[in-house]
């Protein structure tokens, strides 16, 4: 749902973190990074090639923005 209130805009890991699991990022991402995974097989988006959620390297991800 944040990603794609934020469509277009990246949403950093805390940010996520926050607004999600409401609690503060201890700099371990991997409760998010399995979230996303499980997020991307529903549509059957491909990490190494993403249709839907973007991963921004070392800040967090994005969802694309309606073209």
């Amino acid at each position: 749902m944040e990603l794609s209130i934020n469509a277009g805009v990246i949403v950093t890991h805390d940010e996520l973190s926050q607004r999600v699991w409401r609690k503060r990022s201890s700099g371990d991402t991997g409760t998010i990074r399995s979230a996303m995974k499980s997020l991307r097989q529903k549509p059957g988006d491909n990490a190494s090639n993403p249709s839907y959620i973007f991963n921004e390297p070392r800040i967090g991800y994005r969802m694309g923005a309606e073209e």
